[in-house]
């Protein structure tokens, strides 16, 4: 990986320590930052989540009841989930092999050691796709799982929930590790392979019972606090506050230029 190279990391450094502000996506990363910030005197970096843009994907509610979601367990990701991918394939397979009514798909990746061992029937693999698209797509398949397996390490304790935005978007039950960032309403979080086992077994039964409950208090929680009309305010107030003559009336930040960042950044 491009990261783990020193020199990058140095550079990474070295960047961090000349900017006036920095922002990042989740409290590991900040907590990092501050490390190096903190040597310049300045541990401030600021944390501004993923959000989900407004402009881009139209509004949508998560209905009570009617709507039945597929028998599908759900995986996006790359080659660079190799590892993360290994350290769930066990139970994974004994789920699947003791649920035959359930689909996998992985879109962007084929972990060849997984489907290998499915009957192709119930077994999907699918190119990497825009973002856009990709968001379409799971409008059409309306997986009733997605699960994010990742190994434990740092580098990805530091990432953001991104997939359970993405997840939650397409009224999906999300399946993640116990770390800080993925203890968010609705998601069911696992701790070691047999946990995951047991957390995709009841996301599974949430399906088969048509339970929302889960996936309406993600939903509740993402239009509350992870929206990009929201999230782009303390981008607003950041920038301002960089600025020598920034707003100090409430009145002075109402202008047309402000309603449009916070619209569309």
């Amino acid at each position: 990986a491009t990261y783990s190279q020193k020199e990058v990391q140095q550079s990474v450094a070295e960047l961090a320590a000349m900017a006036d502000v920095v922002t990042v996506s989740t409290d590991v990363l900040a907590t990092r930052f501050n490390e190096i910030r903190a040597r310049i005197g300045k541990p401030d970096c600021k944390v501004i989540p993923n959000a989900l843009s407004n402009h881009l994907l139209p509004r949508r509610k998560v209905p009570n009841q009617g709507l039945k979601r597929a028998p599908l367990v759900f995986w996006r990701g790359s080659n660079s989930h190799m590892k993360d991918t290994m350290t769930v394939s066990d139970p994974l397979l004994d789920v699947l092999h003791s649920k035959p009514n359930f689909t996998m798909h992985f879109l962007g990746y084929n972990p060849f050691w997984i489907t290998q061992l499915l009957p192709k029937e119930r077994c999907i693999v699918g190119n990497a796709m825009d973002i856009l698209d990709y968001h379409t797509y799971l409008q059409q398949i309306q997986p009733g799982i997605v699960i994010v397996p990742l190994d434990d390490s740092v580098f990805n304790k530091g990432k953001s929930n991104i997939a359970w935005l993405e997840g939650t978007y397409g009224h999906a039950q999300i399946v993640a590790p116990d770390f800080e960032e993925w203890r968010k309403p609705g998601i069911y979080n696992y701790t070691d392979p047999a946990s995951f086992k047991e957390q995709l077994l009841r996301a599974m039964k949430d399906v088969e019972e048509n339970n929302w409950k889960p996936i309406q208090d993600s939903w509740e929680y993402i239009l509350k606090n992870l929206m990009l009309s929201s999230v782009n305010q303390k981008r607003w107030e950041l920038l301002t506050n960089l600025c020598p003559n920034k707003p100090q009336k409430a009145e002075e930040q109402n202008t047309d230029y402000h309603k449009y960042f916070i619209r569309r950044c």
